[in-house]
């Protein structure tokens, strides 16, 4: 077992005390079933209490959430002081307006607003300024030109990943489109990548997380097994398990991690934290910090929210990834036999394992339900797997606006600043719009959540003939 120390670049000392963290789109995203949040999650503490009105006013369809409980069920996620970005609703949809997380949480501050384009000149010890830049790669015509890894794209590939082309593709949805989200989409505009990347076909198991990491398993759902999702990680965690990876293969860091606090990393929640254990705040850095996103990087990273949603779509325009585009069933019951055919949510998520969530609308007829082994259902038309539904999947850019409908972006990486980060998908606990590949939401930084996961990408250049 491979274990990368971290200690590089991460400070004892305590970083100053984040802003509170005041983002809550999960809240708003439950569906009605999580809108069963109870009062008592409502009382967050100071820190993370400061989610935002509009949050809390969920909307029925999308947020259990009544102000007062708005953080509240596994679905809505809401979390509590400390995590405070979480609640169950959040599984559902989850953004976490939640994420306002507690202070902790709050590490998210505007001034993360590390989502530039920039260089990521990161000075410190956890990035490699000495690594080269982009990776040049070997074409292919067949996986037999590949001295090793598969031939994807024209690419010579690792093995576990897809080559994807640069592209320029409408990101978003149009207005009319059933499901729009007015308060988080505001329609479509153009999208611009002009480098290709490797992406993982699948979200980051538990099993890889421990063999890169080390230590116990922070999975809420470790039942589930080591082919599963790795969950209950914030996104400052996915970040150092970016680092660690890199470095394991001799590749450059992409994240400058200094003044990192908080739980240790892969430490989970507690049975004591909230919700017996479901959800709590974690690991976090100095956001002010993190050097800009560098996109040149040679290293394992987060997918920017442009290079995921290229991904998800996989070529398609449509609501949904499904066959046909659409979804005949927009609640938990009868399943939707063709988003059954592709993805882990609300319809079919039911577990035998030991778990505490429960996706039934029933409190008297339980339905024990939780994350499912990666790649069990049919994969997208990039080959990817379980890009709608499993847990949400983390990106690297803040929470804040799109760009205008009719616009054009280049190498777009989010907004300057923010409150929360992105995350894209849809979870085990997802029904209806929140399965739309245009649906996005956000979570706090230090959050932990069972539902929250992330899969990374690698900025590549095929070689010239």
């Amino acid at each position: 077992m491979l274990v990368i120390s971290l200690a590089a670049g991460c400070s004892s000392e305590p970083a100053p005390t984040p802003e509170p963290d005041s983002s809550f789109d999960a809240a708003e995203d439950a569906q009605p079933e999580d809108a069963d949040a109870q009062p008592e999650d409502a009382d967050a503490q100071p820190e993370d209490a400061d989610a935002q009105p509009e949050d809390a006013d969920a909307q029925p369809g999308d947020a259990d959430a009544q102000p007062e409980d708005a953080d509240a069920q596994p679905e809505d996620a809401d979390a509590q002081p400390e995590d405070a970005d979480a609640d169950a609703t959040d599984a559902t949809d989850a953004d976490a307006s939640d994420s306002d997380a507690g202070a902790t949480d709050a590490d998210l501050d505007a001034t993360d607003a590390d989502g530039d384009t920039d260089s990521a000149d990161a000075s410190d010890s956890d990035a490699d300024t000495d690594a080269d830049p982009i990776l040049t790669v070997p074409t292919c015509t067949a996986d037999v030109d590949c001295t090793e890894g598969h031939c994807s794209n024209g690419v010579c590939t690792p093995e576990g990943h897809v080559y994807l082309p640069p592209a320029t593709y409408t990101r978003g949805a149009p207005t009319t489109e059933r499901g729009f989200h007015e308060d988080r989409e505001n329609g479509e505009h153009t999208a611009v990548l002009t480098r290709g990347f490797y992406m993982k076909t699948t979200t980051v198991t538990q099993g890889e997380w421990l063999d890169v990491m080390g230590g116990s398993n922070p999975a809420y759902f470790a039942a589930c097994g080591g082919d599963c999702p790795i969950e209950h990680i914030t996104w400052w965690e996915a970040l150092a398990y970016a680092n660690a990876l890199s470095a394991s293969e001799g590749l450059e860091a992409c994240y400058n991690l200094q003044g990192c606090v908080g739980r240790a990393i892969g430490t989970g929640c507690y049975p004591t934290d909230r919700d017996e254990g479901q959800i709590c705040s974690g690991y976090y850095c100095d956001k002010d910090l993190l050097a800009p996103l560098d996109l040149d990087c040679n290293g394992y990273r987060l997918p920017t929210e442009a290079e995921w949603e290229y991904a998800a779509r996989g070529g398609t325009t449509t609501a949904f990834i499904t066959p046909s585009g659409d979804l005949t069933e927009w609640g938990p019951s009868p399943v939707d036999p063709e988003m059954d055919q592709i993805a882990w949510y609300i319809g079919n998520s039911a577990v035998t394992y030991p778990t505490g969530y429960d996706c039934s609308t029933d409190p008297d007829n339980p339905i024990p339900c939780g994350t499912h082994p990666v790649a069990q259902k049919a994969p997208n038309g990039f080959g990817l797997y379980d890009m709608t539904g499993n847990v949400w999947e983390l990106v690297w850019d803040w929470a804040g606006d799109y760009p205008e409908p009719g616009t054009t972006v280049t190498d777009p990486t989010g907004p300057a600043t923010g409150i929360g980060r992105r995350m894209r998908g849809g979870t085990y606990v997802s029904g209806g719009q929140y399965l739309r590949v245009a649906y996005r939401t956000k979570i706090g930084e230090a959050s932990r959540l069972p539902f929250i996961g992330f899969r990374l990408v690698r900025t590549v250049t095929p070689a010239q003939d």
